[in-house]
């Protein structure tokens, strides 16, 4: 099997956990507390006015929650659509350098053989405005040769579907560009409410909760394990795998798919039931990552660089064999 076949990869193309460590790390501990609380409910309710006040709290975090949620969402769907133009935009491309450097050949025209000697996967690779460029030249190039290049199949066809593609592409990049400013706009608010909620919880909760200390040491106890915010640099380094394939329009996650991260040492994880394979904890390095299974398209992505203490994402979309 060829394992440098690739597949479709997202990978921080926008990245869909757009807050930062300590970020994450105060929703979490927020979303801890709000079990404890709930579960215990009894120990907390006989401090004065403390079930309103905590309301306050909670009612923040379902806020921070909400907007999280749907830039995730935005970002995911958006990434998706515009990942698909490019492929399509990659292979107009290819379609009229086929026949360019056969033109090229003929003509013994070095420089123009270079600018045609382009493929798919080089293409997807290309950050937004390199790949826009590079197929501009290609169809500038292509349209001032056409005549010239009629015998080798060069149909007003191709180039048309080529500035098609090209003019659709340039359009769902400048969308991208306003959804990273939309999620900015809800990091921001985030970051506020979160700040509102940690005044609260400093200001007043915990004060009140500290009344119980001679009374009930184990409310006190749940409370303060509970308001632990994890330190984000304490993070082991590892890496999250979530592989999926395609049925018609929909994204499967596919289970007990194994995965791999190569750097001399082999390690490797089986996808849960959420497509999901976690290697934790992982040696920060480079790596070439793998997945292999009978069916399917081989993945193979070489390089993948893995970041110390961070949860490192990397999303795959597997292709059924033809």
């Amino acid at each position: 099997m060829n394992l440098v076949a690739r597949n479709i990869i997202f990978v921080n193309l926008l990245n869909p956990i757009f807050m930062n460590a300590m970020n994450l790390a105060i929703i979490q501990m927020l979303q801890t507390l709000k079990t404890v609380v709930n579960a215990n409910l009894a120990k907390y309710t006989v401090i004065p006015a403390f079930a309103a006040t905590f309301t306050e709290v909670t009612d923040l975090l379902t806020e921070m929650e909400d907007l999280q949620t749907v830039a995730v969402a935005e970002t995911k769907d958006t990434t998706k659509f515009v990942l698909k133009v490019k492929g399509e935009l990659a292979k107009a491309t290819v379609a009229v350098t086929i026949p360019m450097k056969a033109l090229a050949n003929k003509l013994k025209d070095i420089k123009l053989l270079g600018l045609m000697k382009v493929n798919v996967s080089g293409l997807k690779g290309m950050a937004p405005t390199v790949l826009q460029a590079t197929c501009k030249n290609i169809f500038d190039k292509a349209t001032e040769l056409k005549t010239q290049a009629l015998p080798y199949n060069l149909t007003q066809a191709k180039l048309d579907k080529l500035n098609e593609q090209l003019t659709l592409y340039k359009s769902k990049s400048t969308d991208v560009g306003k959804l990273k400013g939309e999620i900015n706009t809800s990091k921001r608010d985030i970051d506020q409410l979160q700040e509102e909620a940690m005044e609260i919880l400093r200001g007043q909760l915990d004060p009140m909760v500290d009344t119980l200390l001679d009374s009930d040491t184990t409310a006190v106890e749940l409370w303060k394990a509970a308001r632990h915010i994890k330190n984000p640099a304490s993070t082991p380094t590892q890496l999250l795998a979530a592989v999926t394939t395609q049925e018609g329009e929909a994204m499967l996650p596919l289970a007990d798919i194994p995965f791999f991260a190569v750097n001399g040492k082999t390690f490797s994880s089986l996808t849960n039931a959420e497509g999901e394979a976690k290697l934790k904890p992982l040696p920060f390095g480079v790596y070439d990552l793998r997945c292999e299974v009978q069916g399917y398209v081989p993945f193979l992505l070489k390089g993948y660089k893995v970041v110390r203490g961070r949860v490192n994402k990397v999303e795959v979309v597997l292709k059924k064999v033809a």
